[in-house]
């Protein structure tokens, strides 16, 4: 299911992606190092991040490295590459991602800064 949403998401097809996601969803960008730290909840607050985050950008490009799961949690390494739109600002960088997986939905997803913090909220330790 989470090598699904980084697949619907390469390919830009949001409705399919928002499938994936319980209808209460929780995004969590409050750990990522971001600019704005966003936290927000269901589809309609998906939506806001994604617009939102998908407007920053004029070019983005997400690399997974691997997929660690532990119990309901995947831990996802990710290389990016990224430039900012208006700015040009160019980003190369490692982030975490984090999904919590409930009943064959996603129930949360969270962006850490480092690996080692996004091990740690996954139980990991």
């Amino acid at each position: 299911m989470v090598l699904r949403l980084y697949q619907t998401f390469a390919d830009g097809d949001f409705d399919a992606l928002f499938q994936l996601f319980d209808e209460d969803v929780v995004i969590d960008f409050s750990r990522s190092g971001f600019p704005e730290p966003v936290v927000d909840r269901g589809h309609d607050g998906a939506r806001r991040v994604w617009r939102r985050w998908a407007g920053a950008w004029e070019e983005y490009e997400a690399t997974p490295l691997e997929f660690q799961p532990v119990a309901d949690k995947v831990v996802v390494p990710m290389r990016i590459h990224a430039r900012s739109r208006g700015a040009g600002i160019a980003i190369d960088g490692e982030f975490t991602d984090v999904f919590t997986v409930k009943g064959g939905k996603i129930v949360r997803y969270a962006v850490f800064a480092d690996e080692a913090s996004a091990r740690a909220a996954a139980g990991l330790g």
